[in-house]
């Protein structure tokens, strides 16, 4: 007996610390449990062809951000139709321009040939 307690007192001493490790050891397999069950009703999918009926709350975001994108793609396609047109424009500006080009080419070939 070497740290002066009596075998009795050591003995319970033993028996509340075991009793302790125990209870811990539950706490920390409790709070696994409780981690395992938020991770496994998270992952949880619907059948095929379940539909979950929306709050009008969602139904109505749901709408804001559809005519959201409804707008940008309309903004988008007119920005492009509108590029397209620019395009398409300058392409005969400079088809009018080379044909003058070309026109003026074969004026200066005739005198060329003409005078010599």
């Amino acid at each position: 007996m070497d740290s002066g307690l009596s075998e009795e007192e050591q003995a319970r001493e033993a028996g509340r610390k075991k009793a302790e490790a125990k209870a811990e050891r539950k706490k920390e397999k409790e709070s696994k449990l409780e981690v395992k069950t938020l991770v496994v009703s998270s992952n949880i999918k619907n059948r095929k062809g379940y539909r979950v009926e929306k709050s009008p709350l969602e139904e109505m975001t749901e709408k804001i951000r559809d005519m959201k994108l409804q707008a940008e793609k309309r903004k988008l396609k007119e920005e492009m139709d509108k590029l397209i047109n620019d395009f398409d424009i300058e392409v005969v500006k400079l088809s009018n321009e080379k044909n003058i080009i070309e026109g003026d080419l074969m004026v200066a070939k005739m005198k060329l040939t003409t005078f010599y």
